[in-house]
């Protein structure tokens, strides 16, 4: 397992917060190592693309499981250049386009666990911690896990399959950072993703027909065939005035 590591502390520039209808009480400091997120998409200098089929909407892992009851249109949308909506896209809450971010990448810990380039084909469990991968990989349909507390990835090139953050009852339990020299993010096919991306220096194009339960932030964002972008709004709670995004 991971050597323990000093959190660095990240700022960002406060921006408003969509307005919501009920009190959140989040289920663990807010900025305890991670930004807070303020909306489901964040294009932090370009377009937020959503293609034919495509939905943004919203959540609260608190409450449990997505759907029925707990199902809101809390789905905020900021892109530093247009928003694109094309043929049956539906963002379920507020859009905000020609609103540059100004994010940078995350820095990395004090001290982490050096993966080098893994590729992964089969389950696999992370443990709570800080790690580092040049490349992820993740083929086939693997159930990928994480147990013992909040796991943090850096990567420089990531392409998602499979079921990424597989049981995990929130999304914050899994947070995937890009380097400041990473180059691509790839959420491919029928995967489905239980986690946060945080990658504002670089693309993001999902395909993910099982949907992304969380949050996205990438230089832009694109939303391919019947992606669902289901945001996690505890993600959110308690921001006061540091907001990634």
């Amino acid at each position: 397992s991971p050597t323990a590591s000093r959190t660095p502390t990240v700022s960002f520039s406060a921006t408003p917060s969509p307005t919501r209808t009920a009190s959140l009480t989040p289920s663990r400091t807010p900025n305890a190592g991670v930004p807070c997120l303020a909306y489901a998409i964040v294009a932090n200098n370009g377009q937020s693309i959503h293609n034919s089929g495509t939905l943004v909407d919203s959540y609260r892992s608190s409450l449990g499981a997505y759907g029925g009851s707990n199902r809101f249109s809390g789905g905020a949308v900021r892109a530093g250049t247009q928003i694109v909506l094309n043929g049956g896209s539906d963002i379920e809450g507020a859009q905000t386009p020609n609103a540059p971010s100004g994010l940078t990448p995350m820095p990395t810990p004090l001290a982490y666990t050096d993966l080098g380039d893994l590729n992964i084909d089969s389950d696999y469990t992370f443990t709570g911690g800080d790690y580092l991968v040049q490349s992820l990989n993740i083929n086939g349909n693997p159930k990928i896990r994480t147990q013992g507390g909040r796991v943090r990835i850096w990567f420089k090139g990531m392409n998602l399959a499979g079921s990424i953050g597989f049981g995990n009852g929130s999304p914050d339990d899994l947070w995937f950072f890009s380097l400041s020299n990473a180059w691509q993010v790839n959420i491919n096919g029928s995967c489905q993703l239980t986690g946060v991306i945080f990658a504002p220096n670089i693309p993001i194009s999902v395909s993910a027909s099982n949907g992304v339960f969380g949050a996205l932030v990438g230089s832009t964002v694109t939303l391919n065939g019947d992606v669902a972008m289901h945001y996690d709004e505890m993600l959110g709670a308690g921001c006061g005035g540091s907001r990634g995004g």
